[in-house]
């Protein structure tokens, strides 16, 4: 859908909460959290029961996430 290769990704592997190792391949894209736009490393992984998650990698460099009552705000830093 994002017209990647996964292929060309730099091969990588995460953890998971279960200690189980997730192959995954990294790729650079635009992501866009709010109204903030930027370059991140996201991990992409062909196994099927994984879920398409968004790590920490490069997201809280470039946004600052805070909880409230009202709901969840994001600003840039």
């Amino acid at each position: 859908m994002l017209g990647l290769k996964y292929e060309a990704g730099m091969k990588a592997s995460l953890i998971s909460a279960t200690r189980e190792e997730i192959p995954v391949r990294v790729h650079e894209v635009r992501i866009k959290i709010g109204e903030i736009e930027f370059s991140a490393r996201v991990g992409f992984s062909e196994l099927e029961n994984v879920p398409h998650l968004l790590g920490m990698l490069d997201v809280f460099d470039n946004v600052k996430i805070e909880f409230e009552k009202d709901g969840v705000k994001f600003t840039s830093w």
